[in-house]
């Protein structure tokens, strides 16, 4: 009763998104968000203890002012779904530090990684490989890796569930 003649209207008539925060109060993506099916209340999970079974692997982005990065995951092959469970994000540190963070990480997991995907640098590959963490060239395109993680994120007809989930203590992955 106190809102001016036509305010929800206007509301109403806002781009979703907008319109979602505006009108409904819901806390949602940003514009220019690429993955816009991403909703942290499907595609996030409470950590849990994962299945020896399933698949584990990691990918690394090399950084030093722009930080440095490595994401493990796992995947459950009955579902065809992805784990996100394990993230690193630093700046300022070099490849040798770098190195040591991944390795104190499958220490303390006991993971085993059927592959490790990085950057093309060649130079930090070899410094990656001399403590003992080797790699595979990670398919570059952009738009493909787009693509995939945007299918993963749809709902499976089968499961009622996402492809890609991420353990809610992976802050900067979500």
């Amino acid at each position: 009763e106190n809102l001016p003649e036509g305010y929800i209207e206007t509301l109403d008539a806002l781009p979703e998104l907008q319109r979602q925060r505006m009108l409904l109060g819901q806390w949602c993506g940003g514009e220019g968000q690429i993955f816009k099916d991403f909703n942290i209340a499907i595609h996030t999970c409470e950590p849990f203890k994962l299945p020896m079974s399933w698949s584990r692997f990691r990918a690394i982005d090399f950084g030093y002012q722009h930080p440095f990065a490595f994401v493990c995951a796992a995947y459950d092959w009955v579902t065809d779904t992805i784990y996100i469970y394990h993230e690193f994000k630093k700046s300022g540190i070099t490849i040798d530090e770098a190195a040591d963070e991944i390795n104190e990480q499958q220490r303390l997991t006991n993971d085993i990684f059927e592959r490790t995907w990085s950057d093309h640098s060649a130079s930090d590959r070899a410094s990656l490989q001399k403590k003992g963490i080797y790699t595979t060239l990670a398919k570059k395109s952009v738009a493909d890796g787009i693509n995939s993680i945007a299918q993963r994120l749809k709902i499976n007809p089968k499961t009622g569930k996402p492809r890609l989930i991420i353990f809610n203590n992976c802050d900067n992955v979500i």
